[in-house]
């Protein structure tokens, strides 16, 4: 049984707007760096120069939005038996893994000449070619996932390299993102990079106030498998929760711009309807009842009559060819109005279902909007919801790599995971046989809740 260490990770971030002073992080990474406490300095996509580093930060920030992150700050205590060269090649490594080789990072190991064994280090999550962010340290609780993925690679690389030793960060405790408010300090005229060459810098005032805490691990008495793989259980089914509201919302979305765009085929149809009737019904009807009035006008007197007269008697009626003519004017023109009348209805008809299609197609729009801004409520713009759904799916991978269904099976049995965890876990790592077995005998198993402490 390995000795399991409960680790402190502490994680704060600079933003642009929220800093008291301009260059903070300039400022912090002179501080991390002074030479009374360094040991060892690398970075990652920025330049070897100590000075040159400097100007990347500056520069770094200037180039940022007003509202932008310029970049989380990490410590992390490492165990007192792991070596200096070990330490070094696992932070590096444990930082091209959380920016996946493109972000830009500098850490530093300090206390190796005592047992408080910790690493400073600054990690840009901003793609060096793109700009757009990898890890998402801005998501919500990106704080907890890197707990795991430290967790995860620490406990890989120490097995690794043979330390029998792994580390645990401890389930009650929050990591929260702060802001950082130190003094933004003068660069020092300095050229090299070595450690041993780098400047004695004044502490910055929110350094001065914390100091490097004392990041000696404590030693824990457990198993080192079950509380790590119930923990990853636990945070992989609220990741999935997270996953299906996220899908949910988008479902949802889709199905209200859907109905809006079926609104819109239907008022659009119902416009050409009415429109098709207008041009070549009603307008028609309506030329010609004007013409058939017209003509009979001309057959009619001042006063109103027919001209012309015809006499009635014995059964026999005399009219004369006016009279005749008048009469026949006067009943096209009735025939005429009765058919613009009933075209000017069936128009009327048209005009009533386009108002209809339109009162649809505006509550389609509302309904759509309203999904829409729900969405962005709770993921951000189409960017930050794409980039939050690439977050939550490589989240699950990573909790379910090397996730093995006896250490699961173990993690249910022992009541650390509830039956709705563990079905999770086999459903996400496709292990449709164990589900079967586990759905036909879970009767067999007793169930007891566990608050997972988790909330997405």
């Amino acid at each position: 049984m390995a000795k399991t260490y409960t680790a402190f990770i502490k994680h704060t971030h600079i933003g642009k707007s929220s800093q008291a002073e301009p260059y903070t992080a300039r400022a912090h990474s002179r501080y991390i760096q002074r030479r009374s406490e360094t040991h060892v300095v690398r970075v990652h996509l920025m330049p070897d120069s100590y000075k040159a580093r400097q100007r990347w930060w500056y520069d770094h920030e200037n180039g940022l939005r007003k509202n932008g992150r310029v970049v989380d700050k990490l410590t992390f205590s490492i165990p007192h038996e792991i070596s200096q060269a070990h330490a070094e090649k696992i932070l590096f490594g444990f930082g091209l893994r959380l920016g996946q080789e493109r972000c830009p990072f500098e850490f530093t190991l300090q206390g190796f000449e005592s047992r408080n064994h910790h690493s400073h280090f600054m990690f840009v999550d901003r793609d060096y070619e793109t700009g757009k962010r990898v890890f998402g340290t801005t998501e919500r609780n990106s704080s907890h996932q890197i707990k795991l993925e430290w967790e995860h690679y620490a406990n890989s690389q120490f097995e690794e390299l043979g330390y029998d030793v792994r580390v645990k960060v401890h389930e009650g405790y929050e990591l929260e993102a702060t802001n950082d408010n130190q003094e933004a300090l003068e660069t020092p005229s300095v050229e090299a990079s070595d450690v041993d060459n780098l400047p004695d810098i004044e502490t910055s005032p929110e350094d001065a106030l914390t100091g490097d805490e004392d990041m000696a691990v404590i030693e824990m008495e457990r198993t080192e498998h079950t509380s790590l793989v119930a923990h990853n259980i636990r945070f992989l089914h609220a990741t999935v929760h997270e996953v299906n509201r996220l899908n949910d919302c988008k479902l949802r979305l889709e199905e209200a711009q859907e109905r809006y765009e079926r609104a819109v085929a239907l008022k659009e149809r119902a416009d050409l309807a009415a429109s098709s009737h207008l041009s070549n019904n009603l307008l028609p009807a309506k030329q010609k009842a004007f013409q058939a009035e017209a003509f009979l006008s001309q057959l009619t007197t001042a006063k109103g009559k027919l001209k012309g007269f015809g006499i009635s008697a014995f059964g026999f009626e005399l009219k004369t060819q006016t009279r005749r003519e008048a009469e026949a004017a006067q009943e096209r023109s009735a025939l005429a109005h009765q058919e613009a009348e009933y075209h000017q209805q069936v128009q009327s008809d048209y005009s009533h279902a386009s108002d209809i299609a339109n009162i649809a197609m505006l509550e389609a729009i509302v309904e759509a909007e309203a999904r829409k801004a729900s969405l962005r409520h709770l993921y951000g713009s189409d960017q930050e919801i794409v980039q939050a759904q690439k977050t939550f799916d490589a989240t699950i991978i990573r909790l379910t790599e090397g996730l093995e269904p006896k250490h699961a099976l173990e993690a249910f049995e022992n009541m650390e995971i509830t039956e709705e965890e563990y079905i999770t876990y086999l459903k996400q790592t496709g292990n449709e046989k164990a589900l079967a077995e586990f759905m036909e005998n879970r009767d067999q198993y007793v169930v007891v809740e566990v608050d997972d402490g988790y909330d997405l």
